[in-house]
């Protein structure tokens, strides 16, 4: 466990810096309860995606909790405030090097369906370009490059990849 936390704490002391600064300048939202949230997520998939493993962690030096939930071994992880999911997210993979075709289409259609419901917003088409095109997910996932774009004020970043021992991942946050 201590290795996997070494080799692994940037990302994970990122995540919750990421969390603390955004309850700290975003405040709160209206959001979805968990219950909520995970039924727009299978509504929206027309019920092909079902989370599960949810749970709730308080941070330890803060006040704020933790929403964590998966879908085949795709990781999610929320800020919850109010007992209400709210952004920032973050969206991870299992190691790169155990994904094939069928589990990259499968986390594409994953973050597809959660960036357009965490931005009421976006339909499913638009999630779709935005993913697919504004993001490039298709030379993202070949090259391992991090990729940036912007919509309806809201911040997504694709990353992670590249090599076989790390993950994909997708960011979405409040623009700054």
């Amino acid at each position: 466990m201590k290795e996997v936390f070494l080799k692994y704490r940037k990302w994970i002391v990122l995540i919750v810096v990421v969390l603390i600064l955004g309850k700290l300048f975003f405040g709160g939202s209206k959001g979805y309860t968990t219950e909520e949230f995970e039924k727009e997520v299978q509504d929206a998939s027309e019920g092909k995606i079902v989370l599960t493993n949810s749970k709730i962690e308080r941070l330890k030096e803060s006040e704020d909790d933790l929403y964590f939930t998966e879908w085949n071994g795709n990781k999610v992880m929320l800020s919850l405030e109010d007992d209400k999911v709210k952004l920032p997210c973050l969206i991870t993979t299992p190691p790169a090097g155990l994904m094939d075709e069928i589990a990259i289409g499968q986390y594409h259609e994953f973050i597809q369906v959660l960036s357009s419901v965490l931005d009421e917003d976006l339909s499913l088409e638009d999630s779709d370009k935005l993913i697919s095109n504004d993001l490039n997910f298709n030379h993202q996932i070949m090259n391992g490059t991090e990729h940036t774009t912007t919509n309806n004020e809201i911040k997504y970043t694709l990353g992670g990849g590249g090599k076989e021992t790390t993950w994909y991942s997708l960011m979405i946050e409040r623009e700054k």
